[in-house]
Parts: C-alpha cells; structure tokens; sequence
C-alpha cells in the first residue's frame, strides 16, 4: 500500500494495515 507510505498522520486505520512492514508502532 503506497498510499499509507505518503500518509504523514498517524492514521489508526493505516497503521493496522501496515503492521507487516513495521512502519508504524
């Protein structure tokens, strides 16, 4: 998900999705 990747914010709904990569805490 590229967009998530652009998503500067703390979204709590992107974050959830991104859990994989490890991006967000």
């Amino acid at each position: 998900m590229a967009i998530q990747k652009q998503t500067t914010l703390p979204d709590p709904g992107s974050y959830l999705r991104e859990g994989e990569e490890g991006d967000r805490p």
